[in-house]
């Protein structure tokens, strides 16, 4: 007699320490979701947390306990980034809590959130399958699929795989869907819950289900909340809906009107490319309707070795390219320097550097203020495992930081009417800013 079985997996949700977030509520929404399914069970296959602090841990338990079926666990890499989260969640970590026997199915969660099959790991795997040799099903659930695992750990665990007649590998880590074969396992990676790094679709859980030996289905259940959007300032007749194209800024006029945005920014590689074709290009585009043109321009950078700051001259022409091509708005990041360099530490107090990069913006970009042209100013992020204090970490990665270069650019402008300063703020480097400034 075939025994049905179906469950339920949640992956890479990476929470914050703050409960007013999307990714809190998508949490919210899994655990009712999960309730009204009533799958066997729900497996957690890791990167529940951001950062691995203590807060996202204990919001992420807290919500696990309305969960009204079983609830299997394994980490994920995120865990590792402090030790908070593991210590809080080390009891649902516990080896025999990591596998369950389910009539006909036996169904193992090993720990790969070093990227590896360690030893112990693989020991216990050994040991779990052989002392339930007579369960005739097998489905692993981990966070790493077995092609991001390193060489030698893929290179144990496919045979594993395949000597243990498992059916079903699950994982995620990836963000984005993918099924595939292993010999005669399944491998299926899940985008996630993750309302900002799922790719390819909503986010959301993904329901495995199988009513005889050897076939699992999988259905994605995806989180679609009621979205309320805010007005957009912009003419109306124009979707806030855009893109930022780097490369050649006439064939990224001539994508938008084919793809019937009215959104874009260029970004020119090099000043190669004939003036009269972009303005053709545009001139279409605004003859079709509104449009919000944009320009990102290059970066002001401090070079210790000349004593200088540089860039200046590239900046300029690509300023003048933008204003003859009439944009709305212009994006700059931040003066490229060392923190410690540019704010005395501690103290946010302007040094002589701060000052020289204030003038310089001061100087470049009056006449766009005074044109009506808003000035957009970009956040950057630092190398992975920068921390707080590195020598090396770049000015204005810290929010405080970025918050006063805009006011202090800004208030260049003061005696310009109706200048516009202000943040363009891109998610992604704040997200991946290295050591302790992620997501701070």
């Amino acid at each position: 007699m075939n025994i049905p079985h179906r469950f339920i997996l949640l992956v890479d949700l990476h929470l914050s320490d703050r409960t007013d977030t999307a990714a809190y509520h998508a949490l919210q929404w899994a655990v009712e979701e999960v309730n009204r399914v009533r799958p066997d069970f729900l497996a957690v296959a890791g990167d529940v947390t951001t950062f691995g602090t203590g807060d996202a841990a204990a919001h992420f338990l807290e919500a696990l306990r309305r969960a009204e079926v079983p609830v299997l666990f394994t980490p994920g890499n995120a865990e590792l980034r402090r030790s908070e989260a593991l210590q809080i969640l080390k009891t649902l970590m516990a080896p025999e809590r990591r596998y369950v026997l389910r009539g006909d199915l036996l169904v193992l969660l090993p720990d790969t959130s070093t990227g590896t099959l360690p030893g112990t790991e693989r020991v216990w795997m050994d040991g779990v399958a052989e002392a339930h040799s007579g369960v005739p099903r097998r489905v692993v659930i981990t966070h790493y699929p077995a092609d991001k695992l390193d060489r030698e750990s893929e290179a144990w665990l496919t045979p594993w795989l395949a000597r243990h007649r498992v059916e079903l590998l699950t994982a995620g880590h990836i963000h984005f869907h993918r099924a595939r074969r292993l010999d005669g396992c399944l491998e299926v990676a899940s985008r996630g819950l993750d309302p900002d790094k799922a790719s390819g679709d909503l986010p959301g859980l993904s329901l495995f289900e199988s009513e005889r030996p050897g076939a699992w289905s999988e259905r994605f259940i995806p989180w679609s909340p009621e979205v309320r959007l805010l007005p957009a300032d912009l003419p109306d007749g124009i979707s806030p809906v855009g893109w930022s194209i780097h490369g050649d800024p006439v064939k990224a006029a001539e994508e938008t009107l084919a793809c019937g945005l009215s959104c874009l920014e260029l970004r020119p590689m090099d000043l190669d490319f004939s003036r009269k074709a972009l303005s053709d290009a545009l001139r279409r585009l605004r003859d079709r309707g509104p449009l919000w043109l944009s320009y990102h321009l290059p970066s002001l950078m401090w070079d210790p070795g000349e004593g200088r700051i540089v860039g200046e001259e590239a900046l300029r022409e690509n300023l003048a390219c933008a204003l003859e091509a009439e944009v709305d708005s212009l994006t700059v990041h931040v003066p490229h320097a060392p923190a410690c360099e540019m704010e005395e530490t501690g103290s946010g107090e302007a040094t002589a550097l701060y000052r020289a990069f204030e003038e310089a913006y001061d100087r470049l970009f009056q006449e766009a203020a005074r044109a009506g042209v808003r000035v957009a100013i970009e956040n950057i992020h630092n190398p992975p495992g920068t921390s707080m204090d590195a020598p090396e970490r770049a000015f204005a990665t810290r929010i405080d930081e970025y918050l006063r270069w805009i006011d202090a650019v800004a208030a260049g402008f003061a005696d310009v009417p109706g200048a516009r300063v202000g943040a363009h703020l891109d998610v992604g480097h704040a997200r991946n800013n290295g050591g302790d400034l992620d997501n701070l």
